[in-house]
């Protein structure tokens, strides 16, 4: 196992997955990304038979080889049972850093610098990752719009009407409302268009069909009402969604972000609903207050 051997070929003498390590020409670990009793058996057996006599063990034993077949090396077996191939990567860890800090303290509040210094690393490293913060935002954005794709299907694969998925939503923006700066939009808006204009299609395709949808399923099982528009409601919920992000309308050192837009749904919620629908929602929230009066008490 030299430097004229390959990766390949220790993969298939091991029939293991390996990467190999070598800093120098002299010197190769093989590190199995999976490796149990029964593979390390059959693993120095099948050393010993392609090269010749393996010594077992860890960390720095030597390997006795055939001269003329290949030149005399040490080989180390870096045993790692639990070896994971999901550890986070540079790039990962500084858009979820940024993540965290422009949710806290909105986007412009938080610079280069900070995140740097958050995740003890310099500014330098993070630009061989981000050409600039515009990029680093757009990442940021991207995710929480994947995100926000799933919580809506989940809403909406878990509920067994139209009225628990607005449930269902209003429980998804509780949780929410509790990690988010309402600057951030604002954030946006202001300073990095590119973001903020995919914010505004993701909003008015992909939401404004979610929330058609449900409008539609609200009013063929029905439980909202039958004359509603549901072009100019769906649209109307998503506008009056963003109002929860107006500082100043809502400021956060008088209203709590999570409050006012559950407050707003629900006041959307109760002008589509029917008589039907109307009972179903109130059974809903006694359902809601009883869980949070059993929770509290278990605490």
């Amino acid at each position: 196992m030299v430097q004229c051997k390959t990766k390949a070929w220790v993969t298939q003498l091991f029939n293991l997955p390996a990467v190999i390590y070598s800093n120098t020409t002299s010197f190769v670990r093989l590190r199995p990304a999976t490796l149990n009793k029964a593979d390390l058996r059959a693993m120095f057996f099948r050393f010993h038979a392609n090269i010749g006599c393996f010594t077992p063990g860890f960390r720095g034993k030597w390997v006795k080889i055939r001269q003329e077949t290949f030149v005399t090396k040490k080989v180390s077996i870096v045993l790692c049972p639990h070896m994971s191939t999901n550890e986070t990567l540079p790039k990962d860890r500084i858009r979820q850093k940024a993540d965290e800090l422009f949710m806290r303290y909105g986007i412009r509040s938080v610079s280069m610098d900070d995140i740097a210094s958050q995740l003890g690393m310099s500014k330098k490293t993070i630009y061989q990752f981000y050409s600039d913060k515009d990029e680093l935002v757009d990442a940021v954005v991207d995710t929480h719009l994947g995100m926000m794709e799933g919580d809506c299907t989940r809403c909406h694969e878990n509920a067994a009407n139209a009225v628990e998925e607005i449930m269902l939503t209003m429980d998804y923006l509780a949780d929410m409302g509790n990690n988010i700066n309402p600057m951030v939009l604002h954030d946006l808006e202001k300073f990095h268009f590119r973001a903020f204009d995919k914010f505004q299609k993701h909003k008015n395709q992909y939401l404004y069909q979610v929330m058609r949808d449900n409008i539609e399923w609200g009013i063929n099982e029905g439980l909202y009402r039958a004359d509603i528009n549901t072009d100019i409601l769906a649209k109307f919920r998503l506008e009056t969604a963003l109002l929860a992000f107006n500082v100043d309308v809502y400021p956060p050192s008088k209203y709590h972000f999570s409050d006012v837009c559950q407050a707003i749904l629900e006041h959307f919620l109760y002008g589509l609903v029917s008589q039907k629908g109307y009972t179903l929602v109130l059974q809903y929230q006694d359902n809601r207050t009883n869980k949070l009066i059993k929770d509290a008490k278990t605490k």
